[in-house]
């Protein structure tokens, strides 16, 4: 095959991709295939028809609506299908909690993208390692943590596709999948949803695969014992490469409609602050 039929054959690919809706895939026929009943986009779709005005996320005093979450994280799924990715590769992060992380995290999810959230307390050649070891197709780094990504990026063999996240960064261009790109599905129950790396106390860090489904039950065995509410807000201080940041409150209180109040670390000064503020958040 010559370069021209590459570019052409790889450009008919992105199209297939692109024609599929963040929310299902669309088939040649036009038909979609509905993502799977358990896969955890669908929460914030739900929730953004039900209370599309109600706040998602309180970071730091800026707040973005259910609705605002939702249009967000559909058009960088959108995107992301649309350069390429797709179930069976991994979104690689370089972050602290924010709502740009969070529009990342469901756009991953709506396109059946695993996200992989790494610590940025690693040092650079650590972080090498894991970057390694995970393979991305794509990492996506907060301006604050380009330095240490930089370093680690030098040390790791077959670099991946880097860009920062936010509005101005992946969400305005995503860069293309080195590759062909991946056949447009539904997103389903058993695709990665987050892979998560263990901290490496004893040995190397080993990332933790965790499925649609497996969030899906644990938040609905997690709802039996703490039953929250639209009206609950939810304060979240752990960093977001640790699993409980994601599957031991804050995923819940997305799927109820309840706010979540981000923090980028403990501060006891700053949570007396917020309990005042807010009253007794969970």
């Amino acid at each position: 095959m010559n370069a021209q039929a590459e570019r052409e054959t790889d450009a008919g690919a992105r199209g297939t991709a692109l024609d599929a809706d963040p929310r299902g895939a669309a088939h040649a026929d036009g038909s979609a295939e509905p993502d799977g009943a358990h896969t955890i986009g669908r929460w914030l779709t739900d929730r953004a028809a039900a209370s599309p005005d109600h706040p998602a996320i309180d970071d730091r005093g800026v707040t973005i609506g259910y609705a605002d979450l939702e249009e967000r994280a559909c058009e960088l799924a959108f995107a992301l299908r649309r350069a390429g990715y797709g179930p069976g590769d991994r979104v690689a992060t370089i972050s602290g909690n924010s709502i740009d992380h969070v529009v990342a995290f469901f756009a991953c999810a709506k396109s059946g993208v695993a996200f992989v959230p790494l610590s940025w307390r690693l040092t650079p050649r650590e972080l090498a390692d894991v970057l390694e070891r995970s393979e991305p197709a794509l990492v996506l780094v907060e301006d604050e943590y380009e330095g240490i990504a930089a370093e680690a990026l030098d040390r790791t063999p077959g670099r991946p596709s880097v860009t920062v996240l936010g509005t101005t960064g992946v969400e305005a261009s995503v860069p293309d999948r080195v590759g062909p790109a991946v056949p447009a599905r539904a997103v389903r129950d058993d695709d990665a949803l987050l892979v998560i790396y263990t901290s490496g106390s004893e040995a190397a860090p080993k990332g933790v695969v965790l499925t649609h489904g497996n969030c899906f039950w644990n938040n609905l065995a997690l709802a039996g014992a703490q039953q929250l509410t639209a009206d609950d807000v939810v304060l979240s201080m752990l960093p977001q490469f640790h699993v409980a940041a994601w599957n031991c409150q804050p995923l819940l209180a997305w799927w109820v409609g309840a706010t979540v109040v981000l923090e980028r670390s403990f501060q006891p000064r700053r949570v007396l602050q917020l309990l005042a503020e807010r009253g007794s958040p969970r």
